[in-house]
């Protein structure tokens, strides 16, 4: 036997069937045109919404957003946002209204808060993919009509902030059937040329359809796409728009804008001279500083350097004399044979020869031994001043126990700042040599 459906009263059957609609139907756009306009002293608003085929009763209660830039009459088209119900004290299938535009501005709104619904979930609008902002741009580009007054605003705000920053138009329409495209070409274009830090897009203030370009997904993935951070600068403070949203940061008007990318040049120029200001003067006491320490510690250190070249100039002078000293005993022994030859030749007769042979060889005898006498005197003392010269050399040195340090040119190194971190270098010792690299350099 078939079980008997449950018996409703007319007050639940009228509370579920606005349970359903409610639920099934939800939030809806509908279009049609205002009749039948009731508006009590209690600030609620009833009527219908009828086109050419139907109708739908509507309320719009005096707490909800109502009407947007109008007054309902009887006979305005209008675009309604409301929930669909049902009056359960009548059984009334009913409309709840919340927003109403004008048949024209509902559409379009309709079709900005779908698109804006489909990029959120996109995450066109995630804070993380937001490029910062240049701080000191070069060159700023403006996309938008090259005579409208927005391009005016931006030049006339950059010129007064910092004229020496350099403005490129990417011109375009921003109103009319093709001024989404253009919009989107001028952005690509901005990009594939590099020439500009930032860019700005902008026009000046309209209707929600002179600004609707601006609401269109294909200008939205340009922004999204663009690697060069926008800034939105579209209509007044109170128009939104899709490509705001997108965009790096937005401007409530576009001389907003360019006051946001332009950095003020004389607040710079301040910082700047303050910081060149404090840079001296702490370049100068650290000067100061280091000279004086410099100062104190050169009167403390005797340079080898001075000895060296004393010693140096000192066995040059012992040279010179020693050579004077050998070159006047030899014209002196010489003058002294020609005075003996002369003589000799002046005895020259045989008697003479072999009377004086005796003496000749005594006297020649004596010159050798005089000779041999001065010449071994002067060679021991050359053998003392070549000694004292090699007491004075570096050899003599390293006997001593110091060490002589060579660069990889061969020379002499006296200072270390003569030297770099990783230069080749010999190192000089009594009985030998050694190679190595500079590792670090260390001033005394």
């Amino acid at each position: 036997m078939q079980e008997m459906p449950p018996i409703l009263s007319v007050s639940e059957l009228n509370q579920v069937t606005q349970s359903i609609v409610e639920r099934e139907i939800g939030v809806v756009y509908v279009r049609g045109e205002i009749s039948n306009l009731a508006t009590p002293t209690s600030g609620h608003m009833y009527f219908s919404l009828k086109d050419e085929k139907s109708q739908v009763r509507c309320a719009m209660f005096r707490n909800k957003p109502g009407a947007k830039g109008f007054i309902p009459k009887n006979g305005t088209e209008v675009v309604a946002q409301g929930l669909a119900s049902v009056y359960s004290i009548r059984g009334d299938y009913q409309l709840i209204v919340e927003t109403m535009e004008l048949s024209g501005d509902g559409i379009l709104r309709a079709k900005f808060e779908a698109l804006k619904n489909k990029l959120e979930e996109a995450h066109f609008f995630d804070q993380s993919r937001k490029r910062p902002l240049p701080k000191w741009p070069n060159t700023i580009g403006v996309v938008t009509s090259p005579t409208g007054a927005a391009v005016r605003d931006i030049l006339t705000v950059m010129k007064r902030r910092s004229p020496s920053i350099t403005a490129i138009i990417y011109p375009c329409v921003v109103q009319g059937e093709n001024a989404a495209s253009e919009i989107a070409r001028s952005i690509f274009v901005a990009n594939q040329r590099k020439e500009c830090d930032v860019l700005i897009i902008s026009r000046g203030g309209g209707s929600l359809e002179d600004l609707w370009p601006f609401n269109e997904e294909l200008v939205a993935q340009a922004i999204f796409d663009s690697s060069l951070p926008i800034v939105s600068g579209i209509g007044h403070e109170v128009d939104i728009t899709i490509a705001d949203l997108v965009a790096d940061a937005r401007a409530p008007t576009p001389s907003a804008a360019a006051e946001i990318v332009t950095p003020e040049t004389s607040v710079a120029y301040e910082q700047l001279a303050s910081l060149q200001k404090r840079l001296l003067s702490a370049s100068k006491i650290q000067i100061n500083t280091k000279t004086s320490q410099l100062s104190t510690l050169k009167s403390k250190i005797r340079h080898p350097r001075k000895d060296l070249e004393f010693r140096f100039q000192q066995t040059d002078d012992l040279l010179r004399q020693l050579y004077k000293n050998v070159n006047f005993q030899m014209q002196f022994r010489r003058m002294s044979f020609e005075n003996q030859r002369s003589r000799f030749n002046n005895l020259a007769p045989k008697r003479s020869i072999e009377k004086n042979r005796s003496k000749l060889t005594d006297a020649i005898l004596k010159l050798k031994t005089t000779v041999s006498h001065k010449y071994k005197e002067n060679q021991t003392k050359t053998q003392h001043l070549i000694t004292s010269v090699k007491n004075l050399g570096h050899q003599r040195t390293l006997e001593r126990g110091y060490t002589l340090v060579i660069d990889d040119q061969g020379k002499l190194v006296k200072d270390p700042n003569e030297l770099k971190v990783g230069q080749p270098i010999t190192t000089l010792f009594k009985s030998g040599k050694v190679g190595s690299f500079v590792s670090s350099i260390e001033e005394s």
